[in-house]
């Protein structure tokens, strides 16, 4: 039987969960925890109990009161979860935060651990290493020309961060684009599925950093090729996702609203660039910019947010990982920051910022296609989803 610990691993990890596996793990029930940001009228994270062979949410409240929890991981283990505190400034301090929480026996209960300093501005993603040893933290930097970095937080036993990075490296380069990438902003940081090198999409850099990972000792060398650019200047990359067998990455570029398919050597590390396509349909020209990016658990299907045109760009992979748009729908809200598909491959549930909604949209696992459903949370400035199981 596939124990919690071993499930949670997979979906940190983005790895698919098969109807056999899915048929191992339990109860039909999770746990969808949403982070919203607290700067505005947001309280923190909140969590909805979530059946995926219905679509039910039950609402279970605030479960912790965090500053702007933008991002959330599990633990293998499932026993711990952690969310960036995604601030520019924190007690006085030039640097945001990040906070780990122990979870209860109690559906959704969370108990704070510790909070410790995250090695720079506006920690706006996390990775976590397989072994559950390491937390890995990108780092954007400011809105402008200050920096991002990465850094590498060791996990103590009792689920709390190590108070100061046990490996902290200053990204450095600049792109075109004349407000967004006058510094570097390390934007995401994404395990490969054997977490051999550790991509980075770098938005100000306007390049995808790739390095080796030593999960034993928790630390970061660059790749053979430590780069790749972005596949125009000014594009900005800003999140990463693998393909099911590792075989090809794919990158979303936040400010010239594209995607790139890329295929990936586990052995070297190297990107080699396969194709960017739009994700916006033809004849749209008003503002727009990506957020977030996932595969489906089937592999099949490859999801992006679009903020401006606020629709989810549905794009099908064949078998040289190559992507074909196959529909646009509406993310039912305003700002689609981001969005997390239930390890079922059932719903997906859209963290809308600007309208103060979590919209919930159905998947169809043949044709990839999404439908609006009546299901509609209300909730102040959200920003992320977590799914976990109960």
């Amino acid at each position: 039987m596939l124990t919690r610990r071993e499930f949670v691993a997979a979906t940190a990890a983005g790895l698919s969960v098969t109807p056999a596996l899915r048929a191992q793990r339990g109860p039909d029930e999770y746990i969808a925890f949403v982070g919203a940001y607290t700067r505005t009228t947001g309280k923190g994270i909140q969590a909805w109990r979530f059946k995926p062979s219905t679509g039910d949410l039950t609402p279970l409240g605030i479960v912790a009161e965090t500053p702007d929890p933008s991002w959330l991981i599990a633990h293998p283990s499932g026993r711990f979860l952690y969310a960036v505190n995604e601030m520019p400034l924190y007690n006085g301090l030039n640097t945001g935060a990040v906070s780990a929480f122990a979870r209860g026996s109690a559906p959704g209960q969370l108990t704070p651990l510790n909070r410790v300093l995250s090695g720079g501005l506006n920690p706006s993603h996390l990775a976590m290493d397989p072994g559950g040893r390491w937390l890995i933290v990108a780092n954007y930097g400011s809105a402008t020309d200050t920096a991002g970095a990465v850094a590498v937080f060791g996990i103590q036993t009792d689920g709390s961060l190590e108070e100061k990075p046990h490996t902290l490296i200053q990204h450095t380069g600049k792109g075109t684009h004349p407000t967004r990438q006058m510094a570097a902003h390390a934007h995401a940081v994404v395990l490969s599925p054997k977490a051999r090198f550790l991509l980075v999409p770098d938005l100000g850099a306007n390049r995808v950093v790739m390095y080796r990972w030593d999960g034993k000792a928790g630390s970061l060398t660059p790749a053979g090729d430590p780069f790749v650019d972005g596949p125009v200047a000014g594009a900005g990359p800003r999140h990463a996702a693998f393909s099911r067998d590792g075989r090809f990455a794919y990158v979303n570029h936040e400010l010239n609203s594209t995607a790139t398919s890329y295929r990936f050597d586990e052995e070297t590390g190297r990107l080699l660039p396969l194709a960017t396509v739009s994700t916006l349909p033809r004849g749209f020209a008003e503002q727009n910019s990506t957020s977030e990016i996932e595969l489906h658990p089937n592999g099949r299907f490859l999801y992006i947010a679009n903020r401006g045109h606020n629709s989810i760009a549905v794009f099908r992979i064949d078998e040289g990982g190559m992507l074909s748009v196959i529909g646009h729908t509406p993310t039912g809200g305003m700002t689609p920051r981001s969005f997390k598909i239930d390890p079922s491959g059932a719903y997906m549930m859209i963290a809308n910022q600007r309208s103060d909604s979590v919209n919930v949209l159905r998947i169809d696992p043949r044709s990839g296609l999404l439908t609006p459903t009546d299901k509609v949370l209300d909730m102040p400035t959200p920003a992320c989803v977590l799914f976990l199981p109960t």
